[in-house]
């Protein structure tokens, strides 16, 4: 017994989809076998088959957005250069 299958339509921006097909064409799949894939993991998991939600880590802090002791590090002017060991102990020594 053959499988009843339908049309599914949906907007897609057209350079996300021209991009998404060179990716999909080089695996062998047309953007239709992936939704087909999609749909098979949804059902199978009972959910969306990959996280949606943004993830905390242990700290509280979304996994993506870095905490403010990171911002801070990112915004810190560059530590000058240094030629020796002893040097660099006593740059380190005067950071803390």
């Amino acid at each position: 017994m053959a499988t009843k299958t339908l049309v599914f339509r949906t907007r897609v921006d057209a350079r996300r989809k021209a991009g998404a097909d060179r990716v999909l064409s080089r695996l062998g799949l047309t953007a239709g076998q992936l939704v087909n894939m999609v749909f098979a993991q949804v059902e199978l998991k009972n959910g969306i088959p990959f996280p949606l939600t943004a993830l905390e880590t242990d700290d509280g802090h979304l996994a993506h957005v870095p905490n403010a002791e990171t911002v801070a590090a990112l915004r810190a002017p560059a530590v000058a250069r240094v030629k020796t060991v002893r040097a660099l102990r006593a740059a380190l020594r005067e950071k803390d």
